[in-house]
């Protein structure tokens, strides 16, 4: 049934935790994974040590070495934008059959303020989107 998985990939803790329940789906289903970074304008990447200029290039080699790191079979791509949009579109523009993403799973308040990448794709996107929370083992 699932082909080819889309996984969001912001380099936090939860996205390579993501990335990596995301990998073992992909191997036991003999799937296709695919790990997708939103460049968002006005994002800080300081603290993953990435310079400010020459950002696409720095991300492009980190992207590589999380894909190398998680085996064989693991592609990656890097477009620009809102992330709840573009993760949707980028699903639909390369036959994604599953979304996979990380997310604290905040409510109330912490989620008006903050935005939910996570609940936008819930809604909007038109395959199943597979949440891996923080306890999520």
């Amino acid at each position: 049934m699932f082909k080819k998985l889309i996984c969001a990939m912001d380099f936090s803790p939860l996205s390579l935790k993501a990335a990596n329940a995301s990998a073992e789906l992909a191997r036991s289903l003999s799937a296709k994974l695919i790990l997708v970074h939103v460049i968002t304008p006005g994002a800080e990447y300081g603290n993953l040590g990435l310079p400010k200029d020459n950002l696409r290039p720095a991300l492009e080699n980190k992207l590589r070495e999380v894909c190398a790191s998680l085996g064989e079979g693991v592609d990656w791509g890097i477009v620009d934008g809102d992330p709840a949009v573009e993760l949707v579109t980028f699903a639909q523009r390369w036959s994604g059959d599953l979304i996979a993403i990380g997310s604290h799973g905040r409510t109330g308040l912490g989620r008006v303020l903050l935005g939910s990448v996570t609940s936008h794709l819930v809604r909007s996107a038109k395959v199943p989107v597979l949440v891996i929370g923080p306890e999520t083992t």
